[in-house]
């Protein structure tokens, strides 16, 4: 991200850059390092293979004419994996804020790996500016995140994102 970005931009990054630092569990995409170099800070993070994402997974899934018996069972186990991560993260206090089929990474065996902490709430932090911004992906966000309501939000809104997920 060159210097020059919004500070806004230059925030959100090194907030993707704190949350996922602190962060170390399989279901989740790996901070390697941080820095800046010849005024371009960057973050280099753990290479998901193939760059899947549930997302594409899901498209894949409704082309289909008929899915496996397996499906459900797999589909049940994989959220399990990733509700796990998320159990991770909420310990070391940090809210996801954008739960969404894009942000969920699939390894070449089909292992979730949550990604994008951008937006993230760490909460031993001062939060992003308290402005009433409506900041996630509306499809996947908590009644109180659309509302954005000032503070008060916990780990609740990635787990009704994650339900959110299981729907679709």
């Amino acid at each position: 991200l060159p210097a020059a970005g919004s500070e806004r931009a230059q925030e959100f990054f090194a907030r993707e850059a704190r949350a996922g630092g602190r962060l170390n569990h399989p279901g989740i995409v790996s901070v390697m390092g941080t820095g800046e170099d010849e005024g371009v800070r960057w973050i280099s993070m753990e290479l998901v293979e193939g760059g899947r994402t549930l997302r594409d997974f899901l498209d894949e899934m409704r082309a289909k004419e008929e899915l496996s018996e397996a499906y459900y069972p797999e589909i049940a186990e994989l959220f399990a994996k990733i509700a796990e991560a998320m159990a991770v993260a909420h310990e070391a206090g940090v809210i996801h804020r954008d739960l969404k089929p894009a942000n969920i990474m699939l390894t070449k065996e089909d292992e979730p790996k949550v990604a994008d902490f951008g937006l993230a709430r760490v909460l031993d932090e001062e939060g992003l500016p308290q402005s009433g911004d409506v900041m996630g992906t509306f499809s996947y966000m908590s009644p109180e995140q659309v509302r954005a309501v000032r503070g008060g939000l916990d780990h609740r809104t990635d787990m009704f994102s994650l339900g959110a997920l299981m729907y679709e």
